[in-house]
């Protein structure tokens, strides 16, 4: 497995994201920021794309998107575009506050195209595409070919792409974009998964043809000595 990764992105935003991180400094975000782009590609002018998952549910890996998107805006890595592929538990629409009802879910079942579903945030140069509704896949298949579409459009009008993508047992749908992504990572919480486990996962992942960058541990804890404590 690739280098790890560490850091804790837990209450890194508030309800709209902004330059502002809250817990987590700008120097740790910008730290994990700038490893991922040493990953990246270095061929090419299209757009990159950064895809994160994560072992478990609640291992932070939305806000953790969030405020890379953000800080890539400030580091000049823009125009940033956010995906949210995330069917399990999206979350970015209510990170940057938007009530949408049409997303990416409605782009891979052909009901619209890729730039029809963007949402722009209060952030320049930083823009959403929410997940939408996830009831809407039932009133259409998702076709495969419009995962590739959503992915080639986006390169070719952002510089950065970040994909939240759903976690490794609920992943489905989104290997497809796993796959076809630049960098992907993992978010481990350290406080709820155990190394075996995170192996394993990662191992799957690998399985289904996604080549995994590395891994990013979230949600930290240091223990505090007793005599300390007392």
């Amino acid at each position: 497995m690739s280098t790890q990764i560490e850091i804790s992105p837990q209450n890194v935003v508030h309800k709209a994201p902004s330059s502002s991180t809250g817990g987590t400094t700008h120097t740790e975000i910008d730290t994990l920021l700038w490893r991922m782009k040493a990953r990246l590609p270095a061929k090419a002018e299209l757009g990159k794309v950064i895809a994160l998952t994560s072992c478990c549910r609640e291992a932070g890996v939305s806000t953790l998107i969030a405020n890379l998107a953000v800080r890539a805006v400030d580091n000049h890595m823009g125009p940033v575009l956010i995906i949210d592929a995330n069917m399990s538990a999206p979350k970015q629409h209510r990170l940057f506050r938007q009530k949408v009802k049409v997303g990416f879910v409605d782009v891979i079942i052909g009901s619209m195209a890729p730039a029809e579903a963007v949402v722009p945030t209060s952030v320049d140069s930083l823009d959403l595409i929410p997940l939408g509704q996830p009831s809407n896949l039932e009133s259409g298949r998702i076709i495969p070919e419009n995962c590739d579409e959503i992915l080639n459009w986006a390169r070719q009008n952002y510089a950065t792409i970040f994909v939240d993508l759903p976690q490794i047992d609920e992943m489905r749908h989104g290997l497809m974009l796993a796959r076809k992504a630049d960098v992907t990572m993992i978010a481990i919480r350290s406080d709820a998964v155990r190394r075996s486990s995170a192996v394993q996962s990662v191992d799957r992942l690998i399985a289904d043809g996604v080549t995994v960058t590395g891994t990013i541990l979230t949600r930290q804890t240091v223990a505090t000595p007793r005599f300390l404590r007392s």
